[in-house]
């Protein structure tokens, strides 16, 4: 778990080679709380860990794939909406008729679904296919969105933030760990983030990359070709939010 300004590990955990992450990622839930906005890519999303970490106090902004089953709820004026996410299991029935019980405007079991906010948004020159981030500040129900008002785009940057660097200073600084007293810790964790600070991030570098892997492995991606190249971009990104025209 790292900051994604500084870089600054907040908290880690190890497992052997067969554990996933979404397993690991479980036992950080004690590193976040209220004031801290969670962000985490696609693979780590499931309805038990998401609850996880909303339960934390924490707000979240997760990326999610196109199998999560999402119920559409309403819009809203800044072009995310209100949805429902469910609980594993659930048939497409009774996704439906709890979606309309959420609209009537009665209250969804907490074991079967989550109120939720969410933006679907497409970078035409990188992403045409779109993203969904589902985030827990839910907001007011009814406010819908306004009819033939364009938006100006907004920089969303989804995805996971795994750094080792924090880690690697922070054994430089303590090399015996078991002598280690906590006037030793308090001293290391100084002089590393001041280390970190010293050597701030290069400036993000602006291209995107193919989802590919170099061998075959048991997931959607293909395996990367001698055409695959990086493509470099003169700026930020500018993502388009999926926003209709006319209220829904």
């Amino acid at each position: 778990m790292a900051e994604c300004g500084s870089h600054a590990i907040v908290g880690a955990v190890l497992g052997g080679c067969r554990t996933g992450e979404r397993t690991l990622a479980a036992d950080l839930t004690g590193t976040v709380g209220p004031g801290m906005l969670v962000m985490a890519d696609a693979g780590l999303y499931s309805w038990e860990l998401f609850n996880r970490y909303a339960a934390t106090g924490a707000d979240l902004a997760w990326r999610i794939g196109a199998s999560v089953s999402v119920g559409h709820l309403n819009w809203l004026a800044d072009g995310s909406y209100h949805a429902l996410i469910y609980a594993p299991g659930l048939s497409a029935a009774r996704r439906a008729r709890l979606a309309e019980q959420a609209r009537a405007g009665h209250q969804v079991p907490a074991a079967l679904a989550r109120l939720v906010r969410m933006v679907e948004y497409t970078v035409p020159d990188r992403n045409p296919d779109g993203d969904l981030i589902v985030g827990t500040a839910a907001g007011p129900l009814r406010h819908p969105c306004p009819p033939a008002r364009r938006r100006r785009p907004r920089r969303l940057r989804p995805g996971p933030h795994v750094v080792r660097q924090g880690l690697r200073v922070v054994r430089r600084q303590v090399t015996d760990q078991a002598a280690i007293t906590p006037e030793d810790l308090s001293e290391a964790l100084t002089d590393a983030l001041a280390e970190i600070r010293h050597q701030p991030n290069p400036p993000r570098r602006h291209r995107t990359c193919p989802r590919v892997v170099k061998r075959a492995r048991h997931n959607s991606y293909r395996v990367k070709r001698p055409t695959d190249r990086d493509t470099r971009h003169p700026g930020p990104p500018t993502p388009h939010l999926a926003c209709p025209d006319t209220p829904i």
